[in-house]
C-alpha cells in the first residue's frame, strides 16, 4: 500500500466514525461481495415485493443501485464517510432483493442488515445491534430446525447429503451404521450448535467460545458439503467481529535475541496502522513472546497468533481465501481454524473442568 495516504489506506480502520472492529466488517463484506460478483447480483425490476417499484423502469433502477454500490464501497474501503456508506451498501442491497422474487436470497438480506445496523453504529459504543443481529440468526435457524421433524429424526440431512449433493464421503461414513443413525447425529449437532451460538452471542463471558464453536461447525459444513452458500459462508463469519472486544492498545513483549523479535517488529512497522501494538522488551526473560490485550495475556505462538488476529491484513487475506476455488476456500479455511485456536489454553480449561481431574492424587505439598 505504499503511496497511499494513510487515512485513505483501505487496510486501516481506527479513527473513523465506526468502532474498528466495526469498519473492519463492514470492508470484510464489501470485499467478498466485490470478490464473488456481486455487482452484477443486482438484477433489474422483476415480480418486486412492493407494487410501487413496478412503476420503476428496470434498467435505470438496476444502474442506479449498482452505481451506488460501487461508490459507497469505494468510500468505505477508503475512510470516506463511513456510516454513511454503510447505510447506502445495506440499502442497496435491501432494495435488491424487495425489487426481484426470484432473486431473494437468506444471504443477500443478511449482508444488507448487517451493513445497515454497521451504519448506525457510533464510535465508542458496543455494537449491540449488530450482536442482536447474530443472535437472532442462529436462535432463528436453531428453532426454525428444531420444529421440523425432518430435522429432528435426520431425514432432511440424509436427503440433502445423499440425493442433492450426492456426497460420496458422507456415503462412505455411513457404511456399516445403522440407518440415518449419521444424519440424526449431524442434525442435532447443527440444531444445538447453532442455538448454542446464538445464546453465546448474547453472553460476554462465552462470546469467545461462541466465535470458536461458530467458526468450526461452519468450516465442517463447507468441508462436509463443498458449498459456501454464496456470501453466506465469509458474510456470518465476518459478523463474528462484532462479538469482539476489540482493545485499543495491545502490549507486546519480546525477549532479546528471540526469534520472534524481528519478525513482531517488522510485522508492526508494515501493518499496523492503527498503532494497537506496543512492542518492547520482555519483562518476563523465560517468556520468548507476550501480548496482552484486554483482559487476555497469552505466549508463545499463542501470542503471535493473537497479534496476527490485531491486524486488519490478516482479514484481508482470509476473506481472498475464502472466495477463492473450492479447494482454496477448504484449505483457507481448516489452516484458519488450526492456526488460530489457542489449543494450549483450550485444552489447559477443558482439562480444569474435567472430572477426571478430580480422580488423579493432588501432588505432597512442598517442603
Amino acid at each position: 500500500m505504499a503511496g497511499i495516504p494513510s487515512s485513505l489506506n483501505p487496510l486501516r480502520c481506527a479513527g473513523t466514525a465506526l468502532p474498528p472492529n466495526v469498519l473492519l466488517l463492514a470492508k470484510l463484506l464489501v470485499l467478498c461481495l466485490l470478490l464473488k460478483g456481486y455487482l452484477h447480483e443486482i438484477r433489474p425490476v422483476f415480480l418486486p415485493f412492493l407494487s410501487p417499484l413496478e412503476a420503476v423502469d428496470p434498467v435505470f433502477f438496476q444502474r442506479t443501485l449498482q452505481g451506488a454500490f460501487l461508490v459507497a464501497s469505494a468510500a468505505l474501503l477508503l475512510n470516506l464517510r463511513v456510516r454513511t456508506a454503510c447505510l447506502v451498501l445495506g440499502a442497496v442491497f435491501l432494495l435488491a432483493v424487495l425489487a426481484s422474487k426470484p432473486g431473494y436470497r437468506n444471504a443477500t438480506v443478511y449482508v444488507g442488515c448487517v451493513l445497515l445496523l454497521a451504519g448506525l453504529q457510533t464510535a465508542g459504543a458496543a455494537p449491540w445491534l449488530l450482536r442482536a443481529q447474530v443472535a437472532l440468526l442462529y436462535l432463528g435457524a436453531g428453532l426454525n430446525k428444531l420444529f421440523e421433524a425432518d430435522w429432528r429424526n435426520g431425514q432432511y440431512v440424509e436427503h440433502w447429503l445423499v440425493q442433492v449433493l450426492t456426497n460420496p464421503y458422507y456415503e462412505a461414513m455411513t457404511h456399516g451404521l445403522p440407518p440415518l443413525a449419521l444424519s440424526l447425529l449431524l442434525g442435532w449437532a447443527a440444531i444445538l450448535s447453532e442455538l448454542g451460538i446464538g445464546a453465546g452471542a448474547l453472553v460476554r463471558a462465552l462470546r469467545p467460545a461462541a466465535i470458536w464453536w461458530g467458526a468450526a461447525f461452519h468450516t465442517g459444513v463447507l468441508l462436509m458439503t463443498h458449498q459456501d452458500f454464496g456470501i453466506f459462508l465469509t458474510a456470518i463469519l465476518a459478523s463474528y467481529l462484532a462479538l469482539v472486544d476489540w482493545p485499543v492498545v495491545a502490549e507486546v513483549q519480546v525477549a532479546p535475541g528471540s526469534r520472534y523479535r524481528g519478525f513482531v517488529r517488522a510485522l508492526a512497522a508494515a501493518l499496523d496502522l492503527d498503532g494497537t501494538l506496543r512492542v518492547g522488551a520482555a519483562s518476563e526473560p523465560e517468556r520468548a513472546l507476550s501480548l496482552r490485550a484486554g483482559r487476555s495475556r497469552l505466549h508463545g505462538v499463542e501470542a503471535l497468533a493473537r497479534l496476527l488476529l490485531l491486524l486488519p491484513a490478516t482479514y484481508f487475506l482470509l476473506a481472498v481465501l475464502l472466495t477463492g476455488p473450492k479447494w482454496v476456500r477448504w484449505g483457507g479455511a481448516l489452516g484458519a481454524l488450526v492456526a488460530f485456536t489457542p489449543w494450549r489454553t483450550l485444552l489447559r480449561r477443558v482439562w480444569e473442568l474435567s472430572p477426571a481431574r478430580r480422580w488423579l492424587p493432588s501432588a505432597p505439598a512442598a517442603g
